[in-house]
């Protein structure tokens, strides 16, 4: 009897560990997608940093989405954290969108 439930829960176990691993698995892959078709990414090359202030200056491409040109441009961003890994000249790939009137960094990455 203490056999089977042994074999019982340890199925238990597996298929849970199973299911778990596949939804993380999903949410990643929602997350990616969102994060990729939600907005347009854009090339620039990081002119400054300054975290205290969550900001960074962004030599950058045209920005259909917001009507922008080319231009060198200091951007407040939403997550101060994005900015830990970026130095002066790096290349990155950014998304912006309005917020209440102002165009906000709301998604960094180093460039590949």
């Amino acid at each position: 009897m203490k056999s089977n439930l042994l074999v019982v829960s340890l199925v238990f176990v597996a298929l849970s560990s199973t299911t778990f691993a596949a939804d993380i698995n999903n949410h990643r892959h929602a997350m990616h997608e969102h994060s990729s078709t939600s907005a347009q990414l854009i090339d620039g090359v990081v002119k400054k940093v300054d975290q205290n202030k969550s900001r960074v200056t962004l030599k950058h491409g045209e920005i259909k989405e917001v009507q922008m040109p080319a231009m060198v441009m200091n951007f407040q961003v939403k997550d101060a954290s994005q900015l830990a890994l970026l130095h002066k000249g790096d290349k990155v790939r950014f998304a912006v969108e309005k917020v209440d009137g102002k165009i906000v960094v709301i998604h960094i990455e180093l460039a590949k």
